[in-house]
């Protein structure tokens, strides 16, 4: 992707494609960390602090996650919530 620098009051900012926001799942106010190496602008998403809502995403009421408890033996393992089953 080529892009221009343009003004940006008294800065200067960079626009970036669609696709790269996707591939990054970038969003408005999202923190990016810029360093400069050998005359190069590297730019990386700032890894965030997840929210409660996306650690629990997926569980159940009684915090378990339906993908451990939607499969079937399929030897002589017992999975630990067998006696609900």
């Amino acid at each position: 992707m080529v892009t221009k620098v343009s003004k940006w009051g008294n800065s200067l900012g960079l626009r970036l494609s669609k696709s790269i926001i996707q591939s990054l799942n970038l969003k408005d106010g999202s923190e990016i960390s810029i360093t400069e190496e050998g005359g190069r602008i590297i730019l990386e998403p700032k890894s965030r602090d997840l929210t409660m809502d996306e650690l629990l995403k997926g569980m159940d009421s009684k915090g378990i996650l339906k993908q451990y408890t939607e499969v079937e033996s399929v030897g002589k393992e017992q999975f630990w919530n067998d006696e609900e089953k």
